[in-house]
């Protein structure tokens, strides 16, 4: 999503983590939320959960290809 900055979000089953700033990944937070409990994306499990913030992390890093449109994200050699 290319407003505010950029986000990059990435859907596991009931997780959903979207990292913000996405046009600086390095400084851009990965937020993370339990959709079964809370659908409104108003609590960030992220500090009780790192390891499916880690793998959300390493799927946006995996997945994310660089466009001329979006020009933001994650740096990759695709």
């Amino acid at each position: 999503f290319h407003e505010q900055g950029g986000k990059v979000a990435v859907r596991m089953g009931n997780w959903k983590a979207v990292r913000l700033n996405a046009d600086d990944p390095d400084a851009g937070k990965i937020e993370l939320f339990n959709l079964e409990n809370d659908i409104g994306e108003t609590a960030d499990v992220s500090k009780s959960f790192p390891d499916v913030a880690g793998k959300a992390e390493a799927i946006m890093r995996e997945a994310h290809v660089r466009s001329a449109i979006f020009p933001f994200g994650y740096e990759t050699t695709k």
